[in-house]
């Protein structure tokens, strides 16, 4: 068995937020809980599945108030890490066990944050800030294009479309 790491060992040794899986906003304030407890002030989007206007602008929302230049965000790093660790496995606890695959694990999650540290000079945070809106809109689009096919062929589809949105 490997050792565990620091992130790792968080979410084993600290309990997780009690949420009811049957309530979308209880999975949320759970994870909005993993932020608080590290001490970040980070405001979730509020998920609109219904409306990808009303989701836009959450989205939106949450990220010019949570923009915060790149080694702030840095300097804060194993905090974050730690929150988006919990925040994963209360998705995780929540997800039915064959989409489980499609959540990233804390230590992958991890790592993003540690290329983006380890490199903040190829990131920039103002560029990303003024690009999501259009990528919004364009994996949007190509969602509403896909129609009602199978949920776990969309999950694989929508991380294609994003990527290819972000290359046009």
């Amino acid at each position: 068995m490997a050792p565990m790491t620091t992130v790792q060992l968080v979410t084993t040794v600290m309990a997780l937020p009690d949420v009811s899986c049957y309530d979308p906003s209880s999975i949320q304030r759970g994870q909005e809980e993993c932020m608080r407890r590290e001490g970040l002030d980070v405001d979730l989007p509020q998920v609109h599945l219904r409306s990808g206007m009303q989701a836009k602008q959450s989205y939106m929302d949450a990220i010019l108030s949570n923009n915060k230049d790149i080694h702030t965000v840095c300097r804060e790093k194993l905090p974050r890490q730690r929150a988006m660790s919990c925040a994963i496995d209360v998705a995780s606890k929540c997800m039915p066990a064959g989409y489980k695959d499609y959540l990233p694990d804390s230590s992958s999650a991890a790592g993003i944050l540690d290329e983006i540290c380890d490199n903040p000079d190829l990131f920039n945070i103002k560029c990303a800030t003024a690009k999501a809106s259009e990528l919004f809109d364009c994996g949007y689009g190509r969602g509403i294009q896909y129609g009602g096919g199978p949920t776990k062929d969309l999950l694989c589809k929508a991380f294609h479309w994003n990527v290819d949105c972000l290359l046009e």
